[in-house]
């Protein structure tokens, strides 16, 4: 694969793939699912705060759908075996113990953590010899709150992988961070998803449109790096039935493997719920008769759903990132207001729809049911609606059916050919080794795409690109058909080259498409619509000509070149924000042979400090540099942020003594760091050793991507519930987010 740019007019290679076609593993890492044959086999469903291990609790537990239960921290564990045994239940070991509490009396060395650890290496064995043989383990809890896995946690997995592979080695993740998951050989994919928490504030379809954004990431994650998607959402708070049933739903239709409520207790249930089956009863919360449905609703659907992908999700309503539009000629061409439509495949299978009603509303039962139609593609035969203890199939390819608020329905679809697939052609996607041009340099003549059709069945692809402003493609209209199993790449050039003069990126090159799979007996389904090939200007990384003293002072910089007064996003409370007089802020990117260095002016009118806090809790600041190649870093969208990338945060201090560095411990061998009060607000400087950024390149490192955000409070608005954060480039975690955005290339 050629770099992304290459000065004077060369190549610039984009890998357009199909929706369908994600790579068998990412290049590099291994198939995180090799080695393990768990007993545990089903869909699970499960819940963060168990009840407490008695009868009363888990037959009530069992009746809401679940079928795996977490033991109690810190004791009760052989409680919970024995219980969950008597009800037909799976248990995770919790192996988290108190620091001064270690199990079996000897911990090996771990993170720190103020009170507690997750089971070291010596503490596992020892609970395995105890509780190994028990008929109920599933599998142990070896990390919460996790991004890139720590040693002890690498060490613990592989321990397992080579000892116990029958059983699941559980890491809960609240930083995406797939591929430190993969790298790693754990092969389950358990972030944190809670916009209903920590976004409590928003209105109801805010919250599901950020769930589904990050279900998307979840997806594609879990694709990408060949892990089983388990994503854990939030009831902790959530008064809503439809809330509650569309989280689920909606995480079938992105093609969860498996679901994790946070929390039951006090989520579904208000804290203990009692001795006795009537007083448990009287203890749950309204929503947990919402759950309760739709888990044993799941759970009979659970076999047919686990090992399926979700190729596309369809939507109409509100808009869903990465969403498609039904229309003529496509696998669903017409569908009511209102509905998510995720396409799970398998190979060698018919493919499964999962229906979902998207309205939802924050009080309880504020929704009544709808009815629903949905119009497939005239090469769909039939349809089979699967319930709970039978099917019925319907000899057409219209679906009319009702759902709750926030309900949903799984059906599976038939006709000639859909097993030949392998997966339903939905669309195009990209993963761009992009087109990335120096600012002020002209560059390229052209770039290829490559296609791969790794179906059984022949599809055509036709494309035009759209006039541009800055160049012209000469082959702007194609066509091309592709065999079964094959693959082609097209180079298309350009009249005249493309030059980046100012601002971020180039306006995106657009591609209008037709994609046609060509089904027996003449049938065929298609999609078509536009697809942005994102060009972005890259900043140049001087060599610092003066030596630099990472202490706060700015004096050796000079001129700090970038400003930002017109912030590309601001997050969390933008009505706080009063201008760039209330807080902006200059930067500057140079290197010499031993660093890459950061510096950064802050003007703040007001500081405001509070011990104790986050960084992102008062005024501070966050630095996240990708140095790994494209396509990886372009396309990254901010998982592994200790792993993958450095993820940075500091508050100024009196003194570098004073300052607050989080994540110290997660940086790489010989950074150096400062932030410290001025005058005028603060500044911060950074020393990234050039041997980090070589190792993370695999070679002598070219290319960089950078974002800043500075987090602004006032005391004026100490009501708000938190500051505004002000970002230089989108948070790269963000729908807003452009492939390439920040990168800067070696002078």
């Amino acid at each position: 694969m050629q770099r992304g740019y290459l000065c004077g007019g060369g190549v610039l290679f984009l890998l357009v793939v199909l929706i369908a076609c994600m790579p068998a593993a990412a290049d590099g890492f291994p198939n995180p699912r090799a080695g393990w044959s768990f007993d545990f086999q089903d869909f699970v469903i499960s819940a963060w705060s168990p009840p407490a291990p008695t009868d009363a609790e888990y037959a009530v537990y069992r009746r809401a759908g679940f079928n795996l239960v977490m033991s109690p921290r810190y004791e009760g564990l052989s409680d919970a075996l024995m219980a969950a045994g008597r009800h037909e239940l799976w248990v995770i070991l919790d192996t988290y113990t108190p620091n001064d509490r270690p199990w079996g009396g000897n911990a090996a060395s771990y993170t720190p953590h103020p009170s507690h650890h997750p089971a070291t290496l010596p503490e596992l064995k020892w609970l395995h010899r105890l509780y190994g043989e028990d008929p109920a383990l599933a599998g142990y809890l070896l990390g919460d709150d996790q991004g890139a896995l720590p040693p002890e946690m690498i060490e613990v997995t592989e321990w397992m992988h080579t000892h116990t592979p029958h059983l699941i080695p559980w890491i809960c993740q609240n930083d995406m961070s797939p591929a430190s998951l993969a790298r790693n050989r754990n092969p389950f994919f358990n972030p944190q998803i809670y916009p209903t928490l920590y976004n409590a504030n928003a209105s109801a379809i805010d919250q599901c449109r950020a769930l589904c954004a990050d279900y998307e990431r979840l997806k594609t994650g879990s694709q990408l790096y060949k892990l089983v998607m388990w994503p854990m959402f939030n009831v902790d708070g959530v008064e809503s039935d439809s809330i509650t049933r569309f989280q689920v739903n909606s995480a079938i239709a992105y093609g969860a493997q498996g679901l994790w409520y946070f929390t039951y207790a006090n989520g579904l249930q208000k804290g203990t719920g009692g001795k006795t089956e009537e007083e448990v009863k009287a203890s749950l919360r309204p929503i947990w008769a919402a759950a309760a449905e739709t888990n044993n609703k799941v759970a009979q659907w659970g076999s047919r759903l686990l090992g399926r992908q979700c190729a596309a999700v369809y939507a109409t309503g509100w808009e869903l990132f990465n969403s498609i539009e039904p229309g003529k000629g496509r696998l669903i061409e017409e569908m009511s207001d209102d509905l998510i439509a995720g396409v799970l495949t398998t190979p060698g299978e018919p493919p499964l729809v999962m229906i979902v009603d998207k309205r939802v509303d924050k009080a309880f039962q504020a929704l009544p049911p709808q009815n629903c139609r949905i119009q497939f593609s005239d090469a769909v035969h039939g349809i089979e609606i699967i319930q709970a203890d039978h099917n019925d199939p319907i000899r057409t390819n219209i679906l009319e059916l009702q759902l709750p608020a926030g309900g949903g329905q799984l059906v599976a679809l038939h006709g000639p050919g859909f097993d030949k697939m392998q997966r339903p052609m939905t669309g195009l996607g990209i993963m761009q080794n992009p087109i990335l041009i120096k600012k002020n340099h002209p560059d390229a003549d052209g770039f290829s795409i490559q296609i791969k059709n790794p179906s059984e069945l022949p599809f055509a692809i036709r494309g035009e690109f759209e006039k541009h402003s800055d160049f012209r493609v000469k082959q702007r209209r194609w066509n091309e058909t592709l065999a079964p199993k094959s693959e082609t790449l097209i180079r298309f050039e350009m009249k005249n080259g493309i030059k980046a003069e100012t601002g971020e990126y180039v306006q995106p090159l657009i591609l209008d498409y037709e994609f046609v799979y060509q089904l027996p007996g003449g049938k065929e389904i298609c999609a078509e619509g536009p697809q942005k090939l994102w060009i972005n200007a890259m900043d140049r990384c001087p060599v610092q000509r003066r030596q630099v003293s990472v202490d706060g002072s700015l004096f050796e910089w000079g001129e700090l070149p970038f400003i930002c007064k017109e912030p590309s996003v601001l997050k969390i409370n933008p009505q706080t924000w009063l201008g760039s007089d209330d807080c902006s802020f200059r930067f500057a990117v140079t290197h010499d042979t031993e660093f890459v260095y950061i510096g950064i002016d802050v003007l703040d009118d007001e500081l405001v400090r509070k011990e104790g806090r986050l960084p992102w809790e008062q005024d501070g600041l966050e630095i996240r540099l990708d140095a790994r190649p494209d396509p990886w870093r372009s396309n990254g969208r901010g998982g592994g942020e200790r792993s993958e990338m450095i993820f940075a945060a500091m508050c100024p201090g009196t003194s570098l003594e004073d300052m607050f560095f989080y994540g110290k411990e997660y940086m790489p061998e010989g950074l150096q760091a400062a932030c410290v009060m001025t005058h005028s607000g603060f500044a911060a400087e950074m020393a990234i050793p050039c041997a980090y950024l070589d190792t993370m390149q695999g070679d002598e490192w070219s290319e960089f991507r950078l974002n800043i955000a500075v987090s602004d409070f006032d005391e004026q608005t100490a009501n708000q519930p938190g500051g505004v954060q002000i970002w230089w480039r989108p948070d790269w975690r963000m729908q807003e987010n452009k492939p390439g955005s920040g990168t800067f290339y070696r002078d």
